[in-house]
């Protein structure tokens, strides 16, 4: 009988957290021969977004997507070390520090990178290519706008307030960002991707000619980080 490891993160997981996770459990299943069972959470996350809404299929590991609900439970299961239960069958919740023995359930970031650590001190990410209805929004929205002939401008900000990494989301952070970015003249045909609304808005009335993916969802996010990879001079601030 096939071997599973299922995994799932926490509600308020984005796709970053996602694939971090993912990976992890990848390179410990390929190592020990085990299945991959991802259990996709479709929450605020994700701005509700089903797998595969975002994401082509991934070689060789399942998918299921499963309401806030039951991630919650999943979650409430594996605290508690519970058996959590997918379909017709129950996993075995792994810790740090247990022996894997048989199939079993790994809940987040902690579990799955002591996981890949017994395989690896180091793995690879998983590479996740975009749905195609992206690629193709993608695709007629860079030529629509000629998007190779524009600068393309990327600011990733850190939710966590006490982060290393800047900018984070607080005000100081995103005005320094802003007045960094503002030093390229105005008339510079740029597209811009970001995922703060503040930042895009200032950034809007500086450039005259600015093109830009308003933030309204994942898929939007998606888009315009591809957007941005095909302009002539991209440039990212994170």
């Amino acid at each position: 009988m096939a071997k599973w490891v299922v995994c799932a993160a926490r509600v308020g997981s984005g796709v970053r957290h996602r694939v971090a996770m993912l990976s992890a459990i990848k390179c410990f299943a390929d190592c020990y021969g085990y299945s991959v069972w991802m259990l996709w959470g479709v929450t605020k996350g994700v701005a509700f977004c089903r797998f595969e809404d975002l994401f082509a299929p991934i070689p060789r590991v399942r998918v299921t997507n499963i309401s806030p609900d039951q991630l919650s439970e999943a979650e409430h299961c594996a605290r508690r070390g519970q058996d959590v239960r997918v379909g017709e069958r129950s996993f075995s919740c792994f810790r740090p520090g247990d022996t894997p023995k048989g199939s079993l359930f790994s809940w987040d970031l902690i579990a799955s990178g002591a996981l890949a650590r017994l395989a690896s001190p180091s793995w690879r990410q998983v590479v996740v290519q975009p749905a195609a209805t992206i690629r193709a929004h993608t695709r007629a929205y860079a030529r629509a706008h000629q998007i190779d002939r524009r600068l393309g401008i990327r600011v990733r900000v850190e939710e966590g307030t006490s982060a290393k990494r800047k900018p984070r989301r607080i005000i100081q952070d995103l005005n320094e960002t802003v007045k960094s970015i503002i030093t390229i003249p105005w008339y510079a045909k740029v597209f811009l991707a970001t995922d703060s609304e503040y930042i895009q808005q200032m950034l809007a009335l500086h450039f005259h000619d600015a093109r830009f993916l308003p933030r309204s969802s994942t898929f939007s996010n998606l888009a315009a980080v591809m957007c941005t990879a095909r302009t002539r001079k991209p440039c990212s601030r994170s």
